[in-house]
């Protein structure tokens, strides 16, 4: 890669413009994120052990019948999965991840859950009438582009049963989305990106049109040859997610804060809980 070309790849892209690679494919970075995920200590990729308990005897106190069908969207290792398994209820789980998904099916077994695991991406999802509770958490539904968006509530509706409800978290108008950082880089022997030496050049990009904030890394390995990882990162007001939700046949949307701690990516007034009825 050349300087032009970085100059080419590091300059503002047009929204929602694809990067060239993802990282749930790559084997190296996929067992960088499991490892993340299983950290009980940071709320990366998945929550801390306190907050997903706290987050299911929310859900059981407000929404969950015994013995309920829940699908988990996005559900990693299982962290979630595993807790609602244990007290009874019948869980499936999807997630784009073949490390993680392997991992849940192994820790299920090993601890004699039955708890069924897909390795889709939520696109792919094509269950009808089989759950009476979609979750997505950690705020998974606002890093999809809108043309995903549309398909993945739709998919999410037709799974569900009649009465059945979809909850999810989302960033909501309190987060600070458009704020941006300078551009950073950091050059490795190995890391999060490679197995081997790379650099990273990363930087923040906000559209204030669609209120979307792209973290985007452009990362080269010793050969030159550069990968560009784009996230897109949504932040909603409550009008915003009942429009898109009814517009996809839901109903009725309940709106719940502070249902989370502080952390160090968010404030708990950042984050609201939707829950919403087919």
């Amino acid at each position: 890669m050349k300087l032009n070309d970085y100059i080419t790849s590091a300059s503002r892209p047009l929204v929602y413009t694809p990067g060239t690679a993802t990282m749930w494919d790559d084997e190296h970075i996929s067992k960088q994120l499991l490892a993340v995920h299983l950290n009980p200590d940071i709320d990366l990729a998945s929550r801390k052990p306190t907050t997903i308990l706290s987050t299911i005897e929310w859900l059981e106190a407000t929404v969950l019948r015994p013995g309920a069908a829940i699908l988990d969207m996005g559900c990693g290792p299982g962290l979630y999965a595993e807790h609602l398994a244990a007290r009874g209820y019948r869980v499936s789980g999807v997630d784009i991840s073949t490390n993680s998904i392997h991992y849940a099916r192994e820790s299920a077994n090993r601890k004699g859950f039955d708890i069924t695991y897909h390795n889709l991406d939520y696109v792919e999802l094509d269950e009808r009438e089989t759950f009476d509770l979609v979750l997505m958490i950690f705020t998974d539904f606002g890093v999809l582009v809108p043309e995903i968006r549309q398909k993945v509530l739709s998919n999410i509706y037709r799974s569900l049963k009649p009465g059945g409800i979809f909850c999810f978290d989302f960033l909501n108008d309190n987060f600070p989305l458009a704020e941006t950082g300078n551009r950073e880089w950091e050059i490795c022997k190995e890391g999060f990106w490679k197995s081997g030496p790379y650099l990273a050049l990363q930087e923040k990009h906000y559209y204030p049109k669609q209120n979307v904030c792209l973290s985007q890394h452009i990362i080269t390995d010793d050969r030159g040859e550069a990968d560009i990882y784009r996230f897109w990162t949504h932040a909603f007001t409550h009008a915003q997610i009942e429009k898109l939700v009814r517009d996809k046949g839901f109903g009725h949307c309940s709106f719940y804060k502070n249902i989370l701690p502080d952390c160090e990516l968010y404030r708990s007034d950042d984050i609201s809980f939707c829950l919403t009825t087919k």
